[in-house]
């Protein structure tokens, strides 16, 4: 089984608030820079996941990481791509139902309990980075699933399979199940 994961993330478009929809605002970047230092903070010395560098040489990381730390240019969507090396258990965080619901739906559709701890562990991470208000919607990807993770009022954990979905919504007064 695999345990190579994609993560991509949005950008926050604050600067369209604005009626700047250039994408090259002194705001868009700095909401760029924002992004490409939560993804760092979380992966450069996570054990849990590393990012996939090709043969692993320090060329291929920076190639890894090109988008997030573009100087060139702004990006309203990065990718990651993310090796599941050492996920132990489920994280203990803010927003736990809706991981623990998650497992079950993964479990569910056949994945394996080891696909499944760590794709609850890389969306309670991005969930982290959402909460700091760093990024907004995520997708994670696995050959056998996609996952949507959705900030804001409509905060939702979102599982496809074959063109079907399920969802989770938090509720705003707690993790129970609304």
């Amino acid at each position: 089984m695999s345990t190579e994961f994609k993560l991509g993330v949005f950008r926050r478009r604050d600067e369209e608030l604005q009626g700047d929809y250039s994408g090259e605002s002194p705001l868009a970047w700095e909401l760029h820079r924002r992004r490409a230092r939560a993804l760092h903070v979380i992966f450069d010395h996570d054990r849990e996941f590393q990012v996939k560098a090709g043969t692993g040489g320090k060329e291929d990381l920076e190639e890894a990481w090109r988008q997030a730390d573009d100087t060139e240019r702004t990006h309203e969507f990065v990718e990651l791509a993310l090796v599941a090396v050492a996920v132990t258990a489920v994280p203990v965080v803010a927003g736990a139902a809706g991981l623990i619901w998650l497992g079950r739906r993964l479990r569910r559709i056949g994945v394996t309990d080891e696909i499944a701890a760590a794709a609850q562990s890389l969306v309670g991470k991005v969930r982290s980075i959402q909460r700091s208000e760093d990024v907004l919607q995520a997708n994670v990807t696995h050959p056998q699933f996609g996952i949507y993770v959705r900030p804001g009022a409509g905060d939702a954990i979102g599982v496809g399979l074959h063109g079907k979905t399920a969802q989770w919504q938090w509720h705003p007064y707690g993790d129970e199940a609304p």
